[in-house]
């Protein structure tokens, strides 16, 4: 009896937050019935209780906010729709040559699954070693949900967010870059748009493209990062060389 109960308990989960993702759906999005089993499944599994509404959309995801338990959480939902954008040789790059995805295949809807676990062990990644990155909670298929960077607003963007300190910012970006590339990975789109301030501590967010080392492009991908991280603080006027910067995250003279 209690079993059945407990079945009975998980279908209505499922159900409610299937109905929320269909409630606040953004303009312009239409969930294929695989992701409302996905979202289904994982409210079903515990990791998922309400779904409040977007938060972001992107050009490869939609970005919600959502309640497990007392707290807030993220879900990410990588649209099937964006099949195209996967497939470009721009994208693939950071795929192939992933050592951890050799044997995935490269059908539109198992390379969006592919890019959602990307991110999700990217994510794993970056926790274990430290990094101030959000800490995943639970991947299905194209679903992730992970933890929620803000207080009563989502954190704001390092672009749109007014500094106290600009060089103690910097600092620390450069100390989170340099800890990430000794755990083996870059993060291969960084910059001011990738980055969130939550008081005056910087989180690094969006690591589907984040490569390990091993990767061919890493350290080409590790230059641009840098570059553009540079670029940015150099207009707040902060000093930074970009290669005295690379030196100090690869570990060499500081």
């Amino acid at each position: 009896m209690a079993g059945r109960h407990d079945l009975e308990y998980r279908r209505r989960r499922a159900e409610s937050v299937r109905k929320d993702l269909e409630r606040h759906k953004i303009e312009g999005s239409v969930f294929s019935y695989e992701t409302l089993e996905s979202i289904g499944k994982l409210g079903s599994d515990g990791f998922i209780d309400q779904i409040k509404g977007p938060i972001a959309t992107g050009k490869e995801a939609d970005v919600f906010l959502g309640i497990l338990g007392d707290g807030r959480i993220v879900i990410k939902i990588f649209r099937f729709s964006s099949a195209s954008y996967f497939r470009k040789p721009s994208v693939l790059k950071y795929i192939r040559g992933d050592e951890r995805f050799k044997r995935i295949k490269r059908s539109p809807r198992d390379l969006i699954k592919c890019w959602a676990m990307k991110e999700f062990r990217n994510l794993k990644k970056a926790q274990e070693a430290g990094i101030h990155a959000p800490k995943p909670i639970a991947i299905e298929k194209n679903v992730l949900v992970m933890q929620y960077i803000g207080d009563d607003h989502p954190a704001k963007r390092l672009l749109e967010s007014k500094l106290k300190n600009p060089e103690r910012t910097f600092r620390e970006i450069v100390r989170q870059v340099k800890m990430l590339y000794m755990t083996g990975i870059v993060h291969a789109d960084l910059s001011e748009y990738n980055i969130l301030m939550l008081k005056d501590t910087p989180y690094l967010i969006d690591f589907g493209q984040a490569v390990l080392l091993s990767h061919p492009h890493a350290e080409e991908f590790l230059e641009r990062d840098v570059k553009n991280i540079c670029m940015f603080f150099q207009r707040l006027g902060v000093k930074c060389n970009i290669g005295e910067m690379l030196k100090k995250v690869r570990g060499k003279n500081g």
